[in-house]
């Protein structure tokens, strides 16, 4: 009797929780589908462009656009009116990353207009077989460009550093250290490049403390 009782309240409780389950993965897309269209126009459609160009791309545990959203997420914490700049960072890996056979430079012009591709091409490192020549002259190019440059990258790398800071495994560790390794040369070359402009302080204080992370 108590068997017959009790089977019954199994398969019930079973049937709630996939209920439940179903339930929030809905809400979860019903939330994400808000946030996208809650963004002014222009980052908008850098954001739905930024989905487009990266999808099914990879960012260690999670996907790219997880990645290209956090930066994003900064920038629009810290330039809440500057539109152009947080579709820059949204598309901040877009040309790097973009497909085989995509154009992703005229896609960004014309979707988001040439002050926006201006500043995705200054943050963008050019082709290379290894980082290190991927990266030569990517500083200096971004100082060049000003502070919004700057503004990118420094939430970009701050992004990164956190991201591999929080990992357990050995390929966050090698990264974080590659990071809190370039530091040095990462500050003194773009810092120069910003000093001036008060914005950007906040995170200058958050990349020094995670790149002096033990």
């Amino acid at each position: 009797m108590g068997r017959a009782t009790t089977r019954p309240c199994f398969v019930l409780w079973v049937v709630l929780a996939m209920l439940a389950n179903v339930l929030t993965q809905r809400g979860v897309k019903m939330a994400a589908r808000r946030a996208r269209w809650a963004l002014p126009a222009l980052p908008r459609k850098a954001r739905l462009l930024a989905e487009e160009l990266h999808a099914g791309q990879r960012y260690g545990r999670d996907t790219k656009f997880s990645h290209v959203r956090a930066v994003h997420d900064l920038i629009e914490l810290y330039f809440p009116d500057d539109t152009e700049l947080q579709c820059a960072a949204f598309l901040h890996d877009a040309v790097e990353d973009a497909p085989p056979g995509v154009d992703a430079r005229q896609m960004i012009r014309a979707r988001c207009g040439p002050g926006v591709l201006a500043l995705v091409e200054a943050v963008s490192d050019k082709p290379g077989a290894t980082r290190a020549e991927r990266k030569e002259g990517t500083l200096e190019k971004i100082a060049a460009a000003g502070w919004r440059a700057v503004a990118i990258k420094l939430a970009d790398r701050l992004c990164n550093t956190r991201y591999s800071a929080r990992g357990t495994g050995t390929k966050d560790a090698k990264k974080l250290a590659m990071y809190q390794k370039e530091y040095p040369e990462f500050r003194s070359v773009l810092f120069p490049a910003s000093e001036d402009n008060p914005q950007l302080v906040p995170l200058w204080r958050a990349l020094d403390r995670e790149s002096q992370r033990a």
